[in-house]
């Protein structure tokens, strides 16, 4: 059972005002390639986005499991180019705040108060980080299975400890709920993570860590994933 989510006042722990007070993205002091990113969190489609204050959007990609669509949130990263979202993205390495008001008083999550995002979302929301579950509105990811209808999704992990690999060819189909990538190599593989937009039939490029997992020996756990 999911904890009662706790409302924290904004106090020493964020002295972030003077820097959420002014508009568009922040950059970091110590770290010209690190930025800051204030805004709320929309989920719909293959790459989540956030839409600052001043109407700013960014794609983002990282470490974003666990956020929901309409989050309130600041988050640090890099951008980089992404070919998930088509084009530069915001590469998130910490959520720093979800606030639970519009003028970034309160909290309902700040790192340096609840410590590791990943542990306090698994304990408020239902996130697994081990099987990459991806924020929505219920706390779970949809995907559409071999029916042709959708339903709830628990994203799997493979072997992040094997090899990361960048493997082309075609969807193929499902075994199970894991869509199956025939790739250009002649090998197929089982893929796990954010496959929300592809089906059978489409042409893909895939950056992923392979190895054994819930969809066999081969499964890739999607790191990025785009059309080709």
């Amino acid at each position: 059972m999911n904890r009662q989510l706790r409302i924290r006042t904004f106090g020493t722990a964020l002295l972030m005002t003077a820097a959420l007070a002014l508009p568009g993205a922040a950059r970091a002091a110590g770290d010209p390639n690190v930025m800051h990113v204030d805004g709320y969190i929309n989920q719909q489609g293959r790459c989540p986005t956030l839409r600052e204050h001043d109407g700013k959007v960014y794609g983002l990609v990282g470490d974003v499991g666990g956020l929901r669509s309409g989050d309130h949130v600041r988050l640090e990263g890099r951008l980089v180019d992404s070919n998930v979202c088509g084009g530069t993205a915001l590469n998130v390495s910490v959520v720093q705040a979800i606030w639970a008001d519009d003028n970034h008083r309160t909290t309902y999550y700040d790192h340096l108060q609840n410590g590791s995002f990943d542990r306090w979302a698994a304990d408020n929301r239902g996130y697994d980080p081990r099987g990459r579950r991806y924020g929505s509105d219920s706390g779970r990811g949809s995907y559409r299975n071999g029916s042709g209808g959708y339903g709830d999704r628990h994203y799997a992990q493979s072997d992040r400890r094997g090899d990361l690999r960048s493997v082309s060819g075609r969807i193929s189909g499902y075994r199970g709920d894991c869509l199956i990538l025939q790739g250009s190599d002649g090998r197929s593989y089982g893929l796990t993570g954010d496959v929300r937009g592809f089906d059978r039939g489409d042409r893909v490029k895939v950056l992923g860590f392979l190895g054994r997992g819930v969809c066999g020996d081969r499964t890739l756990e999607i790191e990025e994933i785009g059309g080709r």
